[in-house]
């Protein structure tokens, strides 16, 4: 060793001080270690009896166990030995590690009270969702609560529990306590839930020879049941087996966090059988909100066999929307999703695992899983879309939408109209763009004044945003569209309709109520995909008595353009939306709407599930090739259709025939 390597070490071991000072680091505070003597009487059970909750402590650490009932939330609470609060003044936050040592997801919940009136709610709370076999670090900082959201400014010096709980569970569950500590340092900063960063594998690939990385089995793979799994000697491949019992499977996750893969529309496995006996097995792709369709290969796979089986993320069976009586209701108030057995909640931009079960016939099965990939297939498309309605019927087309020509036509769209969503962004015709057969609606960061008057406010983006309010509109038929949706971080891209009575109504001209109803035809977050869109309805207003049903979850492949075909078939007390020619959404109700409606496209920023804003991908488009639209010969109505009006940049301007200015 030299005399520069040994003054290098040196300023090494002199820097480290100066740094964990700079941070305010100090080391962890155990709250809970099983190792120690007394560590079990620190818990006691809460939010249930003993009857339903019950636990057991060993060297790794306290079990808990679960049974259902009716208990709304069951838990353990954690709290100081010798019952004076802890002091964790000189930390930023406490963490649990816990494992999910059941056979079902668990939702748990991690809460640090402080004393006071239980109506302030003097604590902060997060959860997790956990998959079974999973173990994850839970974390709430001081101050901070449901997603790292200010909340009860909460005192560290004076921490009371430490509070474990799930909601109410219909089947028996169990998790593993394993460390529970204060950590970090005041002030530090607040990030995201590594739990939660989701990363796009390379060319989809999940597993095998041209993943990045081998396979770690301590995060990577968890077996449920009699189950085992374990890494080939590749260090590429996962190798499985199954004793033929109940409840078995073996999952394959992210290394850490999440995977994105909303690149793609389907996951493919290649699998061999290396066991003795005949092996049947089936695949699920898991989200955060849910998993895919359990797709189970065509026919058994003899030994020495090898097969491919692919999951698609779209549901097998379209969603259908549950019907209420309590939806009719004016006053009533509610949130309705999808009969049970149709649809699907899995989320491609938030992906979990990969399941694999084998089927229950007695005896052992081995399978080796070579490689997994998300992907998408060859797209083909039926000849007649964009020609027609998707039903048999006696139909006439009442738009033809192509956006041919240099600019939109303003005897049929407004490009101005109220911002009701985000302030962070004004509308102006210069983001409404026609050239080359093709609509784009353009955001960028380009201050200006609302609707290009000096008088509107003036924010830092510009987005375009047209309709058909007070110059054409129709009651019922099938509304077509062709689009494209943008990737850029925090797009909000849609197709909708609302109602539009006519000038008469007043005030009551765009009500949801008395029979109107707002359709989402096509609705997307740019995090989640130029595939997957949001369709929803909604009702009675956006007060006290909103109303609305619906789901997130819609995948339809975009062609090698990034195009997607999406209709609506809007009929009396139906509503039915295809992807692609294909139905993939419908809801049969008396409430559904019986008023004219009016078309919107819009290309905002943000949302509700969405990424932040960056600056450096803009400007972004949203792109349509065309809106088409027939009415049914028995439907039609003379309000129907084109509106008479002067072709002002928007309708609130205008004066109808009848002399009554428009709203």
């Amino acid at each position: 060793m030299n005399w520069r390597t040994v003054v290098y070490a040196l300023l090494l071991v002199l820097a480290l001080p100066l740094s964990l000072y700079a941070q305010a680091g100090v080391a962890p505070k155990l709250l809970f270690d099983p190792a120690l003597p007394n560590a079990g009487k620190q818990f006691a059970i809460a939010g249930a009896d003993a009857q339903q909750v019950s636990t057991s402590l060993d060297r790794d650490g306290l079990t808990v166990h679960i049974k259902g009932g009716a208990a709304d939330y069951p838990g353990v609470g954690l709290k100081p030995e010798g019952g004076t609060p802890w002091n964790l003044g000189l930390y930023g936050h406490v963490e649990a590690k816990v494992t999910n040592t059941g056979t079902k997801k668990i939702d748990l919940h991690l809460r640090i009270d402080n004393e006071g009136d239980w109506t302030k709610q003097p604590w902060n709370d997060e959860s997790k969702a956990i998959d079974p076999g999973q173990t994850k670090t839970i974390r709430v900082y001081f101050g901070y609560s449901h997603g790292f959201r200010p909340a009860f400014k909460l005192k560290p010096e004076a921490i009371t529990q430490v509070l474990f709980f799930t909601g109410r569970v219909s089947e028996d569950i169990a998790f593993r306590i394993e460390r529970v500590q204060g950590a970090g340092w005041v002030g530090e900063k607040i990030g995201l839930d590594p739990d939660l960063v989701a990363k796009k594998p390379s060319n989809g690939i999940l597993l095998g020879t041209g993943a990045g990385t081998v396979i770690q089995p301590a995060s990577q793979i968890a077996a449920i049941g009699g189950a085992k799994a374990s890494v080939a000697p590749d260090g590429r491949s996962l190798q499985m087996s199954f004793a033929g019992g109940k409840d078995e499977s073996v999952t394959f996750r992210p290394a850490e966090g999440l995977w994105n893969l909303n690149e793609h529309v389907e996951v493919k496995l290649t699998l061999k059988n290396t066991g003795q006996a005949p092996i049947t097995p089936s695949v699920r792709v898991d989200s955060e909100a849910g998993s895919t369709d359990l797709i189970t290969a065509s026919a058994p796979l003899a030994p020495g066999a090898q097969t491919q089986i692919v999951v698609p993320f779209a549901a097998r069976v379209p969603w259908k929307g549950v019907v209420d009586p309590a939806q009719l209701v004016p006053k009533a108030k509610g949130s309705w999703s999808a009969m049970p057995g149709t649809g699907t909640e899995y989320r491609s931009n938030a992906t979990t695992g990969i399941t694999l079960l084998a089927d229950k016939a007695a005896g052992s099965k081995s399978l080796l899983v070579t490689e997994i990939v998300a992907d998408q297939p060859v797209l083909s498309l039926p000849d007649w879309l964009g020609t027609k309605p998707p039903v048999e019927g006696d139909w006439k087309q009442t738009l033809n939408e192509e956006f041919n020509g240099d600019r939109i036509d303003l005897h049929r769209w407004n490009v101005h109209s109220s911002n009701w969503w985000d302030k962070r962004m004004h509308f102006s015709r210069d983001q409404v763009i026609v050239g080359d057969g093709l609509l784009k609606l353009r955001l960028e960061k380009k201050p200006g004044h609302h609707n290009d008057d000096s008088a509107g406010a003036l924010t830092d983006y510009a987005a375009g945003q047209p309709d058909t309010y007070g110059k054409w509109t129709q009651r019922y038929g099938y509304f077509e569209i062709r689009e494209k949706q943008g990737t850029a971080k925090s797009l909000w891209p849609g197709f909708w309709m609302m109602p539009d009575r006519g000038l008469q109504h007043g005030e009551n001209r765009s009500a949801t109520a008395n029979g109107g109803m707002e359709f989402d035809v096509t609705e997307s977050q740019s995090s989640w995909g130029i595939h997957r869109f949001n369709i929803a309805c909604h009702w009675d207003d956006y007060g006290t008595a909103h109303k609305s049903i619906g789901t997130s979850s819609n995948y339809v492949q975009a062609d090698k353009d990034g195009f997607i075909v999406v209709g609506l078939l809007w009929t009396p007390g139906s509503c039915i939306v295809y992807g692609n020619g294909k139905e993939i959404f419908r809801w049969e109700s008396p409430r559904i709407s019986n008023q004219q409606a009016y078309l919107i496209l819009q290309n905002e920023i943000g949302g509700w599930d969405n990424e932040d804003v960056d600056d450096s991908q803009l400007p972004a488009d949203y792109v349509v090739d065309y809106i088409r639209v027939w009415q049914r010969k028995d439907l039609a109505s003379p309000e129907d259709g084109p509106k008479p009006n002067k072709g002002d940049f928007d309708a609130f301007h205008e004066v109808a025939a009848a002399g009554v200015p428009a709203k």
